[in-house]
Parts: structure tokens; C-alpha cells; sequence
């Protein structure tokens, strides 16, 4: 995956979040898995609104990944909050410069809580040109308040992608979600008819 291509998936999937919080909702659910792609490779979330109970969570071995991105409130109590999508959004972050899922070297959902609960984070990428890790750190507090918005996270992206063709590229995705319909989750299920798994991308060598 390209650098080109990182970028859109960093700036897309915090415009489609910040689009859920401006309408004051949440996606509950934020994995790589629900966020597909166009053939430009511009993100477009699925699957909104899903919350798991502490026995699903807890039972579901045979597929791990749905517990790996979520935020500790959620697996200690259920409590889902447009700041455990922030969590939930750093790992994906993360995870597009490391190539690896969070925690992947774990053999069962137990230990994966374990390291969640207890804060133990899975490995931050340290290097990048765009100086990411700050807002990977910030969005990844145990504290739930203490963890930017989206908005604020778009803010300090647009810092880090300032240029005018980012400008552009920022613009014309907001309005191409807003112009389509209002309710993002009806609009979401028409586009997966036509995008592929965001998973797939993140198997692309660099």
C-alpha cells in the first residue's frame, strides 16, 4: 500500500467518523473489516450501530478479530461512546503502518481482554513522515475523556495534510456522503453492494 493510498484511509475514515459525531452517533463497532473501499480507494464504513455482549465477546474464538480493536469500557462494561470508536480508529491507524493486527500474537480472546483491560497496548508504529504517533497516543488514553474527538483529530490531520489537493480531496468526500442521503447507515448499505473489504487493502505490501 501506497503512501498516497494511507493517506485517504487516515483522512477518510476520520471524515466518515466525524460525520457520525456531528450527527451525534457512533459506529460501535470499527474494524477493518467494516470499512470498504471504492475503486479509488476513498473508505466508506459499514455494519453501524452493532454492540457485542460481554458473553459474545468472550466466546467468539474463532473469530478473534472482533475483540482486538475495541476499547477497554467496552469490554470491561459495555460502554460504547464515540470515544471507543476513537480507540478503535488509532489501532486501524496503527495498523496501516505496522501491517499487523493488535494482538495477533495472542492464541485466545481471554488473553486479548486480558492485555486490553490491563492497558497493555499492542505494538505502536514509531516512525513516519507525518508524525502520526501523537495522535495514535492521544486516541489510544485508557480514559475515555481524555481522548480527542474527531473533529479534533481532523484538525490535527488537516495540519499534518495540509496542502490544497488534500483540501480538495477533504471537500469533495464530505460532500459525496452528505449530498447522497442523510441517513449515513442506509446509505452505507447501498455502497456495499459496489466496495470491497477495507481488510483486503491492508494485505497490499508496501
Amino acid at each position: 500500500m501506497n503512501i498516497n493510498t494511507k493517506s485517504i484511509l487516515i483522512l477518510g475514515i476520520c471524515l466518515s467518523m466525524k460525520y457520525l459525531e456531528d450527527k451525534n452517533m457512533m459506529h460501535c463497532n470499527l474494524k477493518p473489516s467494516k470499512i470498504l473501499l471504492n475503486d479509488s480507494n476513498c473508505p466508506i464504513l459499514n455494519g453501524i450501530g452493532r454492540k457485542y455482549t460481554r458473553e459474545e465477546i468472550e466466546n467468539e474464538e474463532e473469530n478473534r478479530i472482533i475483540i482486538n480493536y475495541m476499547a477497554p469500557k467496552v469490554i470491561e462494561n459495555q460502554q460504547y461512546s464515540i470515544k471507543s470508536d476513537v480507540y478503535s480508529y488509532a489501532l486501524i491507524i496503527n495498523q496501516l503502518f505496522t501491517n499487523e493486527i493488535p494482538y495477533s500474537n495472542l492464541n485466545s480472546n481471554q488473553q486479548i481482554i486480558d492485555e486490553i483491560t490491563n492497558n497493555r497496548l499492542p505494538q505502536i508504529y514509531q516512525h513516519n513522515n507525518w508524525n502520526i504517533r501523537p495522535i495514535i497516543d492521544k486516541c489510544l488514553k485508557k480514559d475515555p475523556a481524555q481522548r480527542p474527538s474527531f473533529n479534533d483529530i481532523y484538525n490535527e490531520l488537516m495540519q499534518i495534510f495540509g496542502s490544497s489537493s488534500y483540501k480538495r480531496f477533504t471537500d469533495k468526500y464530505l460532500y459525496k456522503i452528505e449530498s447522497q442521503i442523510n441517513c449515513p447507515i442506509v446509505f452505507y448499505r447501498i455502497l456495499k453492494i459496489i466496495f470491497y473489504n477495507f481488510a483486503r487493502a491492508l494485505m497490499i505490501n508496501n
